[in-house]
């Protein structure tokens, strides 16, 4: 199938950054969380999130 090849190439692509959400600990502090937001996500507007079901077992990838 195709989409599955696709999908593994972009999964496998070294040049995809992936986004770092906890410390060592796996946990973290209020003020961390406070200041990952301020920072990324400071002209967020809820109006345009976009909902996707990922059924079980599978994958979705999206594209930006």
């Amino acid at each position: 199938m195709e989409d599955r090849r696709i999908m593994q190439e972009v999964l496998d692509d070294t040049e995809v950054e992936e986004t770092e959400t906890f410390e060592d600990d796996g946990y973290l502090s209020d003020d961390e969380i406070h200041r990952m937001w301020t920072e990324h996500m400071h002209d967020f507007v809820p109006e345009d999130m976009m909902n996707i079901i990922v059924e079980k077992n599978s994958v979705e990838a999206l594209y930006e």
